[in-house]
């Protein structure tokens, strides 16, 4: 990084100027050495630097104890508001991580800045524009983009440019494209918001920024009676909806690279829409390109987590022996060795080592740092909610599942989250329901088994036994080698009562 300002989070690192600012603007006070030792935590982000290589970096050719390292630590902490150490990490007997994303600018001056190379999937949200030009509204409008933009913050995988930077594009007169090209982002987030009286209406939409294409837009409306309750909703539904759609948008574009320029990133957007195919072939095609991610970049967490999450599939639908399932576990465990509160990896892993180990007391817990991390989550719910199935708490399952419809309708694992939904209906003693469901998620996933095994209990459980026998036969066309007994070996519900009678009723629908 050979430029004269590092944008760290949402601080900015002037290296020409010796200062480092926050995100109003304002000086934030630090030491010289701690400024340095910054810049080169910051040019190394991500990459634990041991405490001997730090010293030599900001103290060459001095013999200084580690006390000064300490300290430059601590005033680094303090100044990105870091007391515990979740940030600026230290690792124990290895040394330290900067753990944010770091951009580079060229220079403070705002829009004309030159162009950021962009290498990651990233997004800027931008001013809202008052509607009607009432300065006393304005405040609400700028409220409201920067409520949004913390929500983004959120989503680890994705680089959010910080508000002292994307606020300067205020006034709507300049370009898209430029406005990428100086921030260094694929996609743009922008917003009007309209007040009449006591009601308020906010639009909101994403476009890429070099193309000018929209990829996603919606409306909210409601009363200015609670002004909180209603920015908590508005992000929730915005971060809920951008986040897949974002996904989606960067699987589109790694389609139209060669196969040979993939880097460990591409290779796993790769492997997401084979994952949610429920294909044999596709999955056993995800997990191929999920290993090639990993041997580039065999720190990759995220990947290795996504493998284990494939190989519950694997599993689910009788695709898997053995050494799949131990390699999801392995796959799993190893993602959990680095995760860097990562909630996307967290869910992964929670869900494979729960359905794949039955190690629920480790996953409950990461879910729950997922969903601190992360609460407009489709996909973390989606998987607490198939853990408290696991468990056998459909009540608390049930909810999960309908919070993860509500923030991402179109969400390509809807199959899967209608078909646990069905599962959480059976559980508190509601087969009509769970039977409507199950139905939905055979028509979201006309090849997958498991829709067809949740239908079959829901209907043993309403003594329709015959049509029982009906979808009992489907399911095996669809996967003749399915077998009851080697299927109960490695189902996932661990309430005894509920697991014998899921495997009475398949049972008696003719399966054996």
């Amino acid at each position: 990084m050979n430029s004269r300002v590092l944008q760290i989070g949402d601080f900015r690192l002037d290296r020409a100027a010796g200062l480092l600012r926050d995100a109003a603007g304002a000086e934030v006070p630090i030491r010289p050495k701690s400024l340095a030792l910054m810049e080169v935590l910051a040019r190394n982000a991500g990459r634990t630097m041991s405490k001997e290589e730090l010293l030599d970096a900001v103290w060459p050719g001095l013999c200084v104890t580690q006390d000064s390292l300490v300290q430059c630590v601590r005033d680094i902490r303090r100044a990105i508001h870091d007391p515990e150490g979740r940030l600026l990490r230290s690792i124990p007997k290895r040394g330290y991580l900067l753990d944010l994303i770091v951009n580079t600018m060229q220079t403070l001056g705002g829009p004309g800045l030159p162009a950021i190379p962009i290498d990651a999937p990233s997004i800027a949200v931008l001013p809202f524009v008052n509607l009607e030009n009432n300065p006393q509204h304005s405040f609400f409008a700028e409220a409201i983009a920067s409520e949004l933009l913390s929500g983004l913050l959120r989503i680890r995988w994705m680089l959010v440019i910080g508000r002292s930077s994307s606020f300067l594009f205020k006034n709507g007169s300049t370009d898209l494209k430029d406005i990428g090209l100086s921030l260094g982002v694929r996609y743009v987030l922008q917003g009007s918001v309209q007040i009449a009286g006591q009601r308020v209406r906010i639009l909101c939409w994403v476009r890429e920024a070099d193309s000018g294409r929209q990829i996603w837009a919606d409306r909210f409306e409601g009363l200015l009676t609670n002004p909180f309750e209603l920015q908590d909703r508005i992000v929730e539904g915005v971060v809920g909806a951008v986040e897949p759609t974002v996904r989606l948008a960067e699987v589109e574009r790694t389609r139209s690279k060669p196969t040979e320029s993939l880097d460990a990133y591409e290779l796993y957007l790769r492997a997401l829409p084979l994952h949610f195919s429920n294909k044999r072939e596709h999955l056993q095609e995800a997990q191929r390109l999920l290993g090639q991610a990993i041997a580039i970049d065999p720190a990759y967490s995220l990947a290795k987590a996504f493998s284990a999450l494939t190989a519950v599939i694997q599993v689910n639908q009788s695709w898997a022996s053995d050494v799949e399932r131990l390699h999801g576990i392995r796959m799993a465990r190893q993602g959990l060795a680095d995760h860097r509160d990562e909630p996307v990896t967290l869910r992964c892993v929670a869900h494979a080592l729960s359905y794949l180990a039955h190690e629920t007391d480790t996953a409950l817990p990461l879910l729950d740092r997922a969903l601190e991390l992360h609460p407009s989550s489709a996909e973390v719910h989606h998987s607490a909610g198939w853990v408290r199935c696991f468990v056998g708490d459909g009540a608390q399952a049930e909810q999960h599942f309908h919070r993860a419809i509500r923030l991402s309708p179109l969400d390509p694992e809807m199959g899967h989250t209608l078909m646990g939904l069905s599962f959480a209906q059976l559980q508190v003693g509601h087969p009509e329901a769970a039977l409507v469901t199950c139905r939905r998620a055979m028509a979201a996933m006309p090849l997958s088994i498991s829709p067809l095994r949740a239908a079959i209990l829901a209907l043993h459980d309403l003594g329709r036994v015959e049509e029982a026998e009906v979808l009992a036969r489907r399911l095996k066309v669809i996967n003749p080698g399915f077998s009851v007994g080697a299927f109960g070996l490695v189902q996932p519900f661990q309430k005894p009562g509920f697991a014998n009678r899921y495997m009475e009723a398949l049972r008696r629908a003719g399966l054996q």
